[in-house]
């Protein structure tokens, strides 16, 4: 489908460093030049409702949507719609907010029809009559507008972006029969990509599934199937070895060190300060010194109790909530935001056993039956220390341990390979996309031979691991809730 395409013959200078060259029959205009940019109105919690209005929430464009939206996850109720702001077959909607500058103004072309709203957590850009929504989708969610946004983004725990900015932000406009020819093109290369990609996700999940499989079967009935067996006395397990315990978990971490989240404003990113964790560093993998904002001495200081050790538990309370990794030895002395808690083994718990309990269906269970919010996702601390674990001796508990590092290691590193392969693979897509919204590669010819075939499958891809709402600050924890 790329094989023979070229550049355009005849290009010039866009005067913007994030273009470069562009074919010198195209536009460079800012988005306040191609529309109206305005925020959105509305916003109460109490307005939501299971069916009703679609409204389309600034998570349904930075965790879910690529490039255009076909529905909308949230509602409001009918009667307060009217305090909402409609938006428009074709409207391009952007995030106001979002976790870190990589979401900041992520965007999403509005393609629902029939009445949709959308509330004050988005910015609108209603497009003048003559520009191909699914292009301006494209291009205002490409790589070069996203560098553009993240310069003018403000905050730090979270990040904001204005109308006034995103007025501002380059785009190129080719003619309108070139950007049909785009976006055919772009459908058919998307469709492709994202069908490959579902193939992966579909392996990662069964991989997943036979990891939850192996970790639930040793954390609730150990590694001996010849044991006698008690009625476990919870509601999400039947029986329980007979010499096992079920115990809350503050029960079996550090008095010293209970459980407890971090710092609620840890001010702006500074390059030389304090390591912090936030709720999507508690992700496997992403645990990592280069990965992670940073406060300053100050404010480290003024919050020493919640501060890493090595072997601690970290431990997503909002957003992905259950997410849970443990401290590597770069982190001893790192703090937290309020987005994560620290968990610390206590003493005859061994942290490798404690880790693998906390990421087991039976704890996630009751994590899930306990989180709060529908925008964003929550669970107070004191619901977190209260919920229960089977524990069996210190001895069981190793051996649980250097077993489940074994049976795990095959599945893990077939789901690390894939997961591999699918960020080639929209490397790759992004570059495409990219390069093809800015004049780089010249895809009128590949795209007339193309059959018209566009369709909401085609437009969209849903990758299932990032299906998280957005968030929103009057969910946020307290120290009233963690006592």
């Amino acid at each position: 489908m790329i094989e023979g395409l070229r550049p355009y013959s005849e290009m010039k200078p866009s005067g913007v460093a994030w273009l470069g060259d562009v074919p010198a029959h195209w536009d460079v205009v800012t988005l306040g030049k191609l529309g109206r940019v305005f925020k959105g109105n509305g916003g109460s919690k109490a307005d939501e409702a299971a069916s009703g209005v679609p409204c389309v929430r600034y998570g349904d464009l930075y965790t879910r949507h690529e490039f255009f939206i076909h529905a909308s996850r949230s509602f409001v109720n009918a009667e307060r719609a009217a305090a909402y702001t409609p938006i428009h077959y074709g409207d391009v909607l952007f995030a106001a907010s979002g976790e870190t500058i990589e979401d900041i103004g992520r965007s999403a072309a509005n393609l629902i029809e029939g009445r949709a709203v959308c509330g004050g957590d988005v910015v609108v850009l209603r497009p003048h009559v003559g520009i191909e929504p699914k292009f301006l989708g494209y291009a205002a969610n490409s790589s070069p507008a996203s560098s553009q946004k993240s310069l003018v983004g403000k905050g730090f725990t979270v990040v904001h972006i204005y109308a006034g900015d995103l007025k501002r932000i380059w785009l190129t406009l080719p003619p309108p029969t070139e950007q049909d020819l785009i976006v055919r093109f772009l459908t058919r290369a998307d469709r492709l990509i994202g069908r490959y990609i579902r193939t992966k996700q579909a392996l990662i999940r069964l991989l997943e599934e036979q990891k939850q499989a192996i970790i639930h079967r040793a954390v609730t009935r150990g590694l001996d199937p010849r044991v006698g067996v008690k009625p476990s006395g919870v509601d999400w397990i039947s029986e329980i070895p007979s010499h096992w315990a079920v115990e809350k978990l503050f029960r079996v971490t550090d008095p010293k060190r209970p459980i407890r989240y971090g710092i609620v404003l840890p001010g702006p990113n500074v390059e030389d300060g304090v390591p912090i964790v936030k709720g999507g560093n508690c992700e496997p993998g992403k645990l990592r010194l280069d990965r992670l904002s940073r406060t300053t001495r100050e404010i480290d200081l003024a919050h020493p109790k919640s501060r890493l050790r090595q072997n601690d538990i970290v431990f997503a309370i909002r957003g992905g909530v259950g997410a849970a990794e443990l401290v590597p030895a770069e982190l001893d002395g790192a703090n937290l935001t309020q987005d994560a808690a620290r968990i610390a083994a206590g003493r005859g718990i061994d942290e490798r056993w404690l880790l693998h309990a906390l990421r087991s269906p039976s704890f996630q269970e009751q994590i899930n039956a306990r989180v709060l919010g529908a925008t964003i996702r929550g669970i107070n601390i004191r619901d977190l220390r209260r919920a229960e674990l089977c524990v069996p001796p210190e001895h069981e508990q190793e051996a649980i341990a250097q077993y489940l590092a074994a049976a795990l290691a095959r599945p893990s590193s077939a789901v690390a390979s894939t997961n591999r392969e699918i960020a080639l693979l929209r490397e790759y897509r992004t570059r495409l996309i990219a390069d093809v919204v800015t004049g780089k590669l010249d895809v009128r010819e590949a795209a007339a031979r193309l059959p018209v075939e566009v369709g909401a499958e085609d437009a969209e891809i849903f990758d299932a691991a990032d299906d998280l709402d957005g968030e929103e600050a009057d969910d946020e924890v307290t120290e009233d809730e963690a006592a």
